[in-house]
């Protein structure tokens, strides 16, 4: 069972259109029972309760001439999934409080998506006013509700405090337009998405595919993340954390030679996730170390070291900034690590990627803890520019989005979520948070909990014993490293003693 809550207005054209493509999406997969309850949200709360002209208000909006493009526009959408948007019979654009009313009401009765369906028709198709009230009691009519109870209860303000209150719960959430799409409370999809889309976010599963093939089945006490394909010497670059250093080194994963070599920097900062790039017919990495508050281009050398050619973006300690190029501009995405990793997404550009990169006139261009930080690589399906992000909602590793980027240039910037990797709640893989492709395969990194109360056994001692200069753990201290395997062994006979439950204090 899927729930999904549907955050819409009753005159909204797209979430007339969405409702279409939703429904589209639900006939085609049997094999999945969905929940669909449909909340309320006013596009013009301050709408007068009698409504206005529509023309002198649709021309005031958005002018004459864009009015007309905007109509057309919506007019093609509406015949794609069958519908008839006959906007020259809508006299007035009406206030649609009670339109929720109605829906709400019919909600108890299990007929609000009938209910919505006759409203959308009746004021789109029809060009009646669903603001008055004789046509919402017609409606419910139609629907076998207890008419002459909704005839009397339009004339109170039954429910209106309840509806104004909910809607504003949304607003709170960040919803600023609809249609609104809330997936088992913890993923939004905003616009409307066609059929297709909704089928790559509801069939979420594939990664329990028995051709996934794992590359590093080791027993160390490093695990692999943040991969990224270099195409001209088949090779990944990944981050290799080490639990008892509790920082990140760079390495790079030969597919040629199945081997695994670590990358030298020259710095005691932590490194992850490794982005990689071809400019002028080298290799450069711009890898995560927030911890130097700035954005650093390193060159790739060709031994197994990187070297740094500029810092591009100081006093910004950038969290998994992505560069690509687009339109003869690059770009970097990168969240702001000061006010937490995953939420405030910065854009940067330049047209030399290696100097004079300046901010993004919308800076913050997203704040949404589900889909702003980087994912991976941004690459190129067809004409569409796809960026992955992490789903960090309810937790670091939720899922991957896909989402395309509509619009693109040094002011403008907007992009439309497409699709979800995740895995399902029976799997042994617990996490997922970046993306790469070759041209056979697509790779991922996943985490598993096969030795969980040992790292967090590790990570416990590392946060009591981390030191106060550098944050750099156990590099500079012998005392901190015989403390650690003294602690080490007190707890490995704690265990003996014990029992597996003496970790149970620490996990």
């Amino acid at each position: 069972m899927i729930n999904i809550k549907v955050i819409s207005d009753t005159i909204c054209p797209w979430c007339y259109i969405g409702k279409k493509e939703l429904e589209t999406a639900i006939n085609k997969l049997n094999n999945i029972e969905f929940n669909i309850s449909y909340k309320p949200f006013q596009l013009d709360p301050t709408m007068p309760i009698n409504g206005v002209d529509r023309k002198r208000y649709i021309d005031r909006k958005f002018g004459e001439d864009t009015a007309k493009e905007v109509g057309n526009k919506i007019k093609e959408a509406g015949k794609r999934v069958g519908i008839d948007f006959n906007y020259e019979k809508i006299v007035k654009t009406p206030n649609t409080l009670n339109s929720h009313r109605i829906l709400k009401w019919a909600e108890k009765d299990n007929k609000q998506n009938e209910a919505l369906e006759l409203l959308f028709y009746s004021y789109f198709t029809e060009g009646k006013d669903i603001g008055d009230n004789e046509e919402l009691v017609n409606i419910s009519k139609k629907l076998n509700l207890n008419s002459e109870k909704i005839k009397k209860d339009l004339d109170t303000d039954i429910d209106v405090k309840k509806i104004e209150l909910e809607e504003w719960s949304y607003r709170d959430l960040g919803i600023a337009g609809v249609p609104t799409y809330i997936l088992e409370d913890n993923m939004i999809i905003t616009g409307s998405q066609s059929s297709d889309t909704f089928i790559n976010v509801f069939n979420k599963n594939i990664l329990e595919d028995s051709r996934l093939k794992n590359l590093f089945n080791d027993k160390s006490w490093n695990f692999k993340a943040d991969p990224f394909y270099l195409e001209s010497e088949n090779s990944l670059f990944i981050e290799k954390f080490n639990y008892f250093l509790g920082r990140g080194k760079l390495a790079k994963y030969s597919f040629d030679s199945d081997t695994l070599v670590n990358i030298e920097t020259n710095s005691s900062l932590h490194f992850s996730y490794p982005c990689l790039f071809e400019y002028d017919k080298n290799n450069y990495v711009i890898p995560e170390a927030a911890q130097s508050n700035g954005i650093t281009i390193y060159k790739k050398n060709e031994n197994s070291s990187i070297t740094p050619v500029n810092t591009v973006v100081e006093n910004f300690a950038g969290i998994d900034p992505t560069i690509f190029e687009h339109k003869g501009m690059w770009y970097i995405f990168a969240t702001d690590g000061s006010v937490g990793s995953n939420s405030f997404l910065h854009i940067f550009y330049a047209k030399d990627p290696l100097s004079n990169w300046s901010q993004h006139k919308l800076n913050p261009v997203k704040i949404n803890i589900q889909n702003s930080r980087g994912g991976g690589e941004v690459f190129k399906e067809g004409a569409s520019i796809i960026r992955p992000t992490q789903n960090c909602y309810p937790n670091y590793g939720t899922s991957l989005l896909f989402n395309k980027i509509e619009a693109l240039s040094p002011h403008v910037f907007k992009e439309t979520l497409i699709g979800e990797i995740k895995t399902s709640n029976e799997s042994h893989y617990k996490g997922i948070h970046t993306f790469s492709r070759n041209k056979n395969s697509f790779i991922v990194d996943l985490k598993t909990n096969e030795f969980f109360p040992f790292a967090r056994l590790v990570t416990f001692l590392k946060a009591r014993l981390k030191s106060n200069d550098d944050g750099v753990f156990l590099e500079n201290s012998l005392f901190k490293r015989l403390a650690i395997v003294f602690l080490f062994f007190v707890f490995v006979v704690l265990i003996y003693v014990f029992g597996w439950r003496a970790l149970s204090l620490f996990v």
